[in-house]
């Protein structure tokens, strides 16, 4: 029987529940995986780890309407928390530690599943129906997120909003995000909203837990929460792009997006897709690697530098 060792933060700031990603996912070295469920409380834009700024959000307007731009550890597209909110993220020692099915190919539709059985249990009837968002009662309740290293730890993040839904402030998004059809026709709909009467955040975590230990078959451990790290807003419209690299065009994809630059140091690839950070940085210093890819093709980087 595996063994999943959890923790349940009642009272983060966004960024303090962000910044434990890396934390867990160098804790998972052990061989242990980890689940962390913080409970937030204020606003932030939170992007996707190679989503350009700019290209999401207008930073001049977020400031305006004093809403912070963070950035999360995991590949994915933005979302924004405003009052009460959940973070959920998941840590692998590699990707079938839970989920004995799951491949890299499949690691975010099998380990979703630890998600989709506590929130179902909460009374909010959830499903998940491919790429980054799941679903309760039909509409978009949870952004999803995932990385890979390269030595094949998995990490996996869920944003869901409580008190809110999921979508940019109103005059923040960018003239280019404004175009995506991000929920599918959709409205993205507050957890709070949706599941069992009486249910507080804190039950809703208790359960998310208890749930995915159940799901998965494993032992459940509770311990103290990650250690928090240094957690900066994001402040330029280029960021995460290095700097001197010069902007390729950008490519429209079936997820929204990606994009990428070129400069002496090599080649930088971003946007929205589904992947794995050390592998988009390996093809930039011309390393054939293959990876995980959801979203968007290969050949959509390729075309953004022509």
């Amino acid at each position: 029987m595996p063994t999943l060792r959890c923790s349940i933060d009642p009272g983060a700031t966004v960024a303090r529940a962000l910044s434990r990603a890396p934390a867990l996912l160098d804790a998972v070295r052990d061989g242990a995986p980890r689940l962390s469920v913080a409970l937030t409380h204020g606003e932030a834009v939170v992007l996707g780890s190679r989503q350009r700024a700019g290209r999401v959000v207008d930073l001049a307007a977020c400031d305006a309407l004093g809403v912070p731009v963070l950035r999360r550890a995991t590949t994915g597209t933005a979302a924004t928390l405003r009052g009460n909110g959940i973070v959920w993220t998941l840590a692998l020692p590699r990707v079938d530690a839970l989920m004995p099915d799951a491949t890299r190919r499949t690691l975010l539709n099998r380990n979703v599943r630890l998600l989709l059985s506590g929130l179902t249990r909460a009374g909010a009837t959830a499903g998940y129906f491919g790429r980054e968002w799941v679903a309760v009662r039909h509409c978009p309740a949870a952004v999803l997120g995932y990385d890979v290293t390269d030595d094949g730890r998995v990490l996996v993040e869920a944003i869901l909003g409580w008190s809110n839904d999921l979508a940019l402030p109103k005059g923040a998004a960018a003239p280019e995000e404004l175009r995506v059809d991000r929920w599918r026709t959709k409205h993205p709909v507050a957890l709070g909203a949706c599941v069992g009467e009486g249910w507080s955040p804190l039950r809703v975590a208790e359960t998310l837990v208890a749930a995915a230990a159940e799901r998965a078959g494993a032992a459940r451990v509770d311990e103290a929460p990650a250690a928090e790290r240094a957690w900066e807003k994001v402040r330029g419209a280029n960021d995460p792009v290095p700097e001197g690299m010069r902007l390729g065009a950008l490519v429209e994809a079936p997820i929204g997006y990606v994009e990428a630059a070129a400069g002496d140091g090599g080649r930088w690839y971003g946007g929205d897709a589904l992947t794995s950070n050390a592998w988009l940085d390996a093809r930039g210093r011309g390393e054939a690697l293959d990876g995980p890819l959801e979203g968007a093709r290969w050949e959509d980087f390729e075309a953004s530098l022509g």
